[in-house]
């Protein structure tokens, strides 16, 4: 899985000069298996043993939102709901970002796990329409205008798109976009 999915979280980073990563998720969060930092001073560093909370990520919140409803509200009950910045979303704004990212096929997040960066994340697929991982971008929030943000979410979402098809994966009926 790795080797399949750092050279696309590479190009993203380098297509965007922003921080790629690709995440696998378990009972306790997402832990990054692929990452590439872009070649700039002013970076978001992404420690790849540390793992991330689904209700205070991009990442997370599209992982939740494609999967089954169920699975996500008993892997929500059973996980914390820190909040890491004024901003990290609550239960019930968390479940409002959920039904956005189900219906729009990524998710952003800015400010809600650390107060300086931004994150846009999509789900990526197997055969069977089963969301595997997630492919994200990290951003440094300061240099993040609004204009750039159509730019990182097609790019991350065409990068979903390509590790979804490298997989052999199903993508989802509903249009996407970048698709």
């Amino acid at each position: 899985m790795i080797s399949t999915l750092q050279p696309i979280v590479d190009r993203l980073s380098e297509e965007t000069g922003e921080s790629g990563h690709a995440s696998l998720a378990s009972e306790a969060g997402l832990t990054t298996i692929a990452l590439c930092e872009p070649n700039r001073s002013t970076r978001v560093w992404i420690d790849p043993t540390q793992v991330l909370p689904f209700h205070a990520t991009a990442s997370g919140v599209v992982y939740l939102a494609h999967l089954p409803r169920d699975e996500a509200e008993s892997l929500l009950a059973r996980t914390s709901d820190k909040r890491y910045t004024a901003e990290t979303a609550s239960r019930e704004e968390l479940h409002a970002r959920i039904r956005e990212a189900r219906k729009l096929g990524y998710a952003c997040s800015i400010g809600g796990f650390e107060v300086d960066t931004a994150g846009f994340a999509a789900p990526v697929f197997d055969w069977h329409g089963k969301v595997i991982a997630t492919i994200g971008l990290a951003c440094v929030r300061s240099r993040l205008e609004d204009s750039h943000h159509d730019n990182l979410i097609r790019a991350v979402v065409s990068a979903a798109n390509t590790a979804t098809r490298a997989f052999g994966g199903k993508l989802p009926e509903v249009k996407r976009a970048g698709a």
